[in-house]
């Protein structure tokens, strides 16, 4: 879906492709850490596993704490020289900002 955005490239800007095209590229940065971080291969048997709200707030949150913010000191015996680690979660945690601004804005909701 993503190659078939070709006015990404066009003389003028198209905010509307390029949201579309930073959302895409959260959706699948989110489902790869839920994958990583549930222990279930695929959303529809976490579903059947009824996950209470306490899960589920704590599944996020771990996955914002590993996946969505800065590395400071990283886990034990992995390197915090791994770049494209430390970028894709930096790159997760802006895009996190962006969804939560254009739904705010969405909502009219300007403060």
């Amino acid at each position: 879906m993503l190659l078939e955005k070709a006015r990404l490239s066009a003389p003028h800007p198209d905010y509307h492709t390029l949201l579309a095209t930073l959302m895409q590229v959260l959706d699948g940065l989110i489902m790869d850490a839920w994958r990583r971080t549930s222990g279930f291969p695929s959303l529809g048997e976490f579903a059947r596993s009824k996950p209470t709200p306490e899960q589920l707030l704590k599944l996020g949150s771990i996955i914002v704490d590993n996946f969505a913010s800065p590395w400071t000191n990283g886990p034990a015996g992995q390197s915090t020289d791994d770049c494209i680690h430390q970028n894709t979660r930096l790159l997760l945690r802006d895009l996190l900002y962006v969804a939560a601004l254009v739904r705010a804005i969405s909502d009219s909701d300007f403060g």
